[in-house]
């Protein structure tokens, strides 16, 4: 069944072929055809400008949108770069308050060992002035016996006289 369908539609459209063949090679002529051709490059020509149009729609939002990527682009650009400018910043400050406590610390340093030093001079020159002090004191006390006793021996001698 199929096979005779295939048949008889092949023939079909064959014979209808032939039967308008011939009409269509002489429709040349025909305003009616013109008028169709006239109507059809109409069509082409609105299409091929719609499809302009939609090229160019589509080439300016693809523009936009790289605008705009690279207006992100940019603006994440700026805001690492003032990340890193604030990072860098809080380095250098930082860096500078280390620096600063360091020679803090180190005057500080400087300024203990000088008192400590001024202090042991002090030390040393109170038990020098000490020692001399009860060098002088042991002296007078040797000469204040010392005469003492003369003068007790001296008393002894005129009492024995």
């Amino acid at each position: 069944m199929l096979r005779n369908l295939i048949r008889f539609g092949l023939a079909g459209v064959f014979s209808f072929g032939v039967g308008t063949a011939a009409p269509m090679a002489l429709a040349d002529d025909n305003s009616i055809t013109d008028t169709a051709k006239s109507a059809g490059d109409s069509t082409q020509n609105a299409a091929e400008k719609a499809g302009g149009a939609a090229d160019d729609a589509t080439k300016s939002a693809g523009d936009k949108a790289s605008s705009a990527a690279s207006s992100t682009e940019n603006a994440g650009k700026d805001m690492g770069d003032k990340a890193s400018d604030a990072t860098k910043s809080a380095a250098d400050k930082t860096k500078e308050g280390a620096e600063s406590a360091g020679d803090t610390a180190k005057s500080a340093g400087d300024a203990t060992e000088s008192a400590a030093k001024k202090g042991a001079d002090a030390t040393e020159e109170g038990a020098k002035k000490g020692a001399d002090a009860t060098k002088k004191g042991a002296k007078k006390g040797a000469d204040a016996t010392k005469d003492a006793t003369k003068q007790g021996a001296d008393k002894a001698q005129e009492m024995t006289k």
